[in-house]
């Protein structure tokens, strides 16, 4: 019963907490073997997303080495919405601006406010979730497909915690995911802060983060997706540090 779980947290999170242990007691050979596994896991899974971790991982490691900043993040992410834009306007080459703007930003944008439109009166109660035994589901299909036929598309409308908390309780329901993932963040503070190096716990939770930002409901993503397990595990990576 828990294979399903594990193939989920294994590109999301532990591979990444490997690739990181693995920079930092210099073991390369085991780095380059949990690379091929997340290529392994883009092949059987056809997600994109496993084959770039072990990339976005080394990147961050070396940008902490030589400079211990975190700017880079927002600020890389802004160039790289520019230098989109700047060869589709001069070049009339979309792809790349269709890949990262539109994608990354203005898609989950444009769901999250499908999902304020179609949920305003009638929101789920979570009775898809931990309530369905004392609620009814009243719909057939699940709800990101339902979004994806109100809107026309047809397919599988995955948005973050934002719109998944309005959807289940309306603004009280965004009002408690907001509230619960200010709480995870402050936790994540004080396990790393002093503790483990800045690059280190933004490698190791970055794909649960991500995921609950931009693809999954808060409480599905906490449990489906290991965000609880792996701020366990960042708790106890604390002791390779203490010992190094």
């Amino acid at each position: 019963y828990g294979l399903p779980y594990f193939t989920a947290w294994m590109p999301a999170f532990l591979g990444p907490l490997i690739l990181s242990i693995s920079l930092i007691k210099r073991r390369y050979f085991l780095f380059i073997f949990i690379t091929l596994m997340h290529i392994f896991w883009f092949g059987i899974t056809s997600h994109k997303t496993p084959m770039f971790i072990p990339f976005l991982v080394l990147g961050i490691w070396y940008w902490f080495k030589k400079r211990n900043e975190s700017w880079f993040i927002p600020m890389g992410a802004a160039i790289l919405m520019l230098s989109t834009l700047f060869i589709y306007f001069l070049y009339d080459f979309g792809l790349p601006a269709s890949l990262m703007n539109r994608r990354v930003f203005m898609i989950p944008a444009k769901l999250t406010f499908d999902y304020y439109v179609f949920f305003e009166n009638n929101n789920l109660l979570w009775s898809n979730s931990f309530l369905s035994n004392f609620l009814n589901y009243p719909y057939e299909d699940a709800y990101p497909h339902i979004i994806g036929n109100f809107n026309g598309t047809g397919d599988y409308a995955n948005v973050g915690f934002v719109a998944t908390g309005f959807m289940h309780a309306g603004l009280l329901g965004l009002f408690l995911y907001v509230l619960i993932y200010t709480i995870i963040l402050k936790i994540v503070d004080s396990i790393s802060l002093n503790n483990l190096p800045t690059w280190f716990a933004i490698c190791c939770l970055v794909m649960p983060i991500n995921i609950i930002i931009t693809s999954g409901d808060l409480l599905t993503a906490m449990l489906t997706h290991g965000l609880v397990v792996a701020i366990f595990l960042l708790y106890l990576s604390r002791i390779i540090f203490r010992n190094s």
